[in-house]
Formats: C-alpha cells, sequence, structure tokens
C-alpha cells in the first residue's frame, strides 16, 4: 500500500533528523527532554500506562529513540512539525 509505504518513509526521516543528537536508547531524563522537557513523574506515568512503549532492566526503564518518535506521531501533529524540520522550513513559510 502506498500510504504504508509513505509513513515508513516518513518514520525514518523523523529518526534520522528528529532526535539525530539523541543515543538510539535513552533513559527517562532524557526522554523528558526529548518530550519538551516534561516532568519526570509524568513521563513514568506514561512509561507506567505503556503509552510509551519500553524496556526494562531490573528497576531501570530504557526506551528506544524510535518509540519516543512512534509516541509523538501518535499524540501529536508530528506530520507538519517534522516536515518543516526535515524540509528546512519554518513557520514563516
Amino acid at each position: 500500500m502506498k500510504n504504508n509505504n509513505e509513513a515508513t518513509v516518513h518514520i525514518k526521516q523523523c529518526y534520522l533528523e528528529m532526535f539525530k543528537d539523541y543515543p538510539d536508547v535513552v533513559d527517562v531524563n532524557t526522554m523528558c527532554e526529548m518530550l519538551g522537557g516534561i516532568h519526570k513523574n509524568f513521563a513514568y506515568r506514561l512509561i507506567r500506562s505503556n503509552k510509551i512503549k519500553h524496556l526494562t532492566y531490573g528497576s531501570t526503564y530504557r526506551i528506544p529513540k524510535l518509540w519516543i518518535i512512534q509516541y509523538i506521531q501518535e499524540h501529536k501533529n508530528i506530520c507538519e512539525i517534522s516536515t518543516r524540520m526535515i524540509d528546512g522550513r519554518n513557520n514563516n513559510g
């Protein structure tokens, strides 16, 4: 399907451009930063409610960058924002 292919390409572009300075897997503090400085308690709520997929190592959470991008795409209008970032456009055109 064309739409699935376009979505896959878009996710790959977001992965390469959006958080390019972050490692592939991050901790909760870094995830908070990536999500605009959300409070750590809210981040744990997102994780514990499985709204953000995560990995658990003992009592430590690790979150792949891809899963953060997927969360943003599901809960924000990331298409417009990330397209501007990738194309180098801003709000003024």
